[in-house]
């Protein structure tokens, strides 16, 4: 049968009138990456630029490096960066040329290319750590931390949850010695946890090893703390698993009467 004109509109204009039914939408905040160009302690594009804007973002954020040009890249601060005040990946091996641990024992064959610095605070008598984590669930991995002195760690924790693998943290970027600063000496922690929990430093996959050492006062501090794993790293030798001399340097192979422990 067919409708009339008046009949078709009556038609259309009734089934138009039923509302439709949206789901609403779920709350969220989309991650952000933020990628770092240069070896400039400020501007646009550095280190601080990406921790101040994932700081700044209310989600999971992650800071990865595509510096143009081989070798290293050495990140040398004047002043302190931000602490981290939001959940943040930084990951060095995103930068061409770095190369994941493959040894699961014994000394590393990892290859870093981004080296953060704080030689430049010492002269200012600036105190400050390489990177202090205020926020729960953060990665830092593939990078050398060295010459933060004073009241200082390579990476300072005060927080839950944050994973620390495949660093350098107090040796120099090929991993044989401890670098200092003249007058000033070595950084003098490098993994100091203080008040958080549950943090997981290494992990059980070769890539996931850190070479902590040449720190002079602790290579880890743990300060009212509880629930954190240590495992894989390589801790008080160099990268080849030699010993070091107490100047931070080289010391000559000879026979141990004990092996270290991979912790």
């Amino acid at each position: 049968m067919r409708l009339s004109r008046q009949s078709r509109r009556l038609h259309l204009q009734t089934r138009s009138s039923v509302p439709a039914h949206i789901d609403p939408l779920e709350a969220r905040t989309l991650f952000n990456t933020y990628t770092v160009t240069n070896a400039n302690d400020s501007g646009m594009n550095s280190l601080r630029d990406a921790i101040m804007q994932a700081n700044g973002h209310g989600g999971f954020d992650s800071i990865v490096f595509n510096i143009p040009g081989t070798g290293m890249h050495t990140i040398p601060l004047s002043t302190p960066l931000p602490a981290i005040t939001s959940p943040v990946s930084i990951d060095g091996y995103t930068q061409p040329g770095t190369r994941r641990n493959t040894l699961a024992s014994g000394g590393l064959n990892t290859v870093l290319t981004i080296e953060l610095t704080g030689a430049g605070l010492a002269p200012r008598m600036i105190s400050g750590s390489g990177l202090v984590i205020n926020a729960d669930g953060c990665t830092i991995s593939g990078l050398v931390i060295n010459r933060f002195v004073g009241v200082a760690a390579g990476i300072e924790v005060h927080a839950k949850g944050t994973i620390i693998q495949g660093n350098f943290i107090g040796m120099d970027t090929a991993g044989t010695s401890a670098p200092s600063i003249p007058s000033y000496g070595r950084q003098p922690l490098g993994v100091s946890i203080v008040g958080g929990s549950n943090n997981l430093v290494g992990g059980w996959n070769p890539a996931d090893r850190n070479l902590i050492s040449g720190n002079f006062s602790r290579n880890i501090e743990l300060t009212n703390t509880t629930a954190n794993t240590f495992v894989g790293n390589l801790i008080g030798p160099d990268i080849h698993n030699a010993d070091i001399h107490s100047d931070g340097k080289r010391a000559p192979r000879k026979p141990r009467r004990r092996p270290y422990s991979y912790i």
